[in-house]
């Protein structure tokens, strides 16, 4: 597989720097750092970056929403914005350009890893024409929580509300400490997204270890619900339990 390259429009310069360690300590190039939105369009069409992570208060005449329109508008990319702005009007104004992830500042570098992870994987079979585990895009991730469509708009589910996901036929139900939703999207799909705090322990269930109340060489407990461990991962789900013990 090849390296993956990312081009970073950031406007400070010690944040930027950070942001190259980090893609460089989990083995992603850094093509270039702009600091304003005209540069970036320009460097965009230039080195066809695998990723962009933008900034949107950056210098320039525009922000980095505004570039990030103009950049996919002649290059398809996957972009993730990292910003200090949560405000509803950014936001709407960031999510009209269907941005693979919205990381609101600080964030944890695993986060970073995380979202470019599958950004890429999914733009990839997105690209290809192929449908993402069953529809044309995964789950939108904004930091650590996903949003999941019931009906006709989107539900944040923090991953830390998640007690255990459940396959049911070519759906995934996604039980958390609110009740139950429905996703259309196989259990490998859903695996995918989630961190490593989720263990799949058995073919029709991955279980947030975080939220175990005991458990035995068959089962584990989630409150009253009984959770089968298959024969193949109970060595997996000890060594992960002596590792976040």
């Amino acid at each position: 597989m090849e390296t993956v390259k990312v081009l970073i429009v950031e406007d400070k310069s010690v944040v930027a720097e950070d942001l190259k360690l980090c893609l460089q300590d989990y083995g992603y190039v850094t093509l270039g750092i702009c600091s304003n939105g005209h540069d970036a369009i320009t460097m965009a069409d230039e080195l066809s970056p695998d990723i962009l992570l933008m900034d949107i208060n950056i210098n320039g005449s525009i922000d980095g929403v505004e570039t990030v329109r103009q950049i996919t508008s002649k290059n398809t990319m996957p972009v993730i914005y990292l910003t200090a702005y949560s405000d509803s009007v950014t936001v709407d104004r960031a999510k009209a350009t269907h941005p693979a992830a919205y990381l609101v500042k600080p964030f944890d570098p695993i986060d970073l890893k995380i979202a470019i992870d599958i950004a890429i994987e999914n733009f990839q079979e997105y690209r290809n024409g192929e449908e993402v585990s069953g529809v044309p895009h995964s789950i939108p991730i904004i930091n650590d929580s996903f949003f999941i469509k019931q009906g006709e708009s989107y539900h944040k589910v923090p991953f830390s509300n998640i007690l255990y996901v459940e396959a049911d036929g070519s759906y995934t139900k996604i039980h958390t400490t609110q009740g139950t939703m429905t996703l259309s999207m196989n259990m490998k799909g859903v695996l995918s997204n989630l961190p490593p705090i989720f263990l799949k322990v058995h073919r029709s269930f991955i279980v947030n270890l975080r939220m175990v109340d005991k458990f035995d060489r068959n089962n584990l407990y989630v409150g009253e619900v009984a959770i089968p461990v298959s024969n193949s991962n109970k060595d997996i789900l000890t060594e992960k339990f002596l590792k976040i013990s």
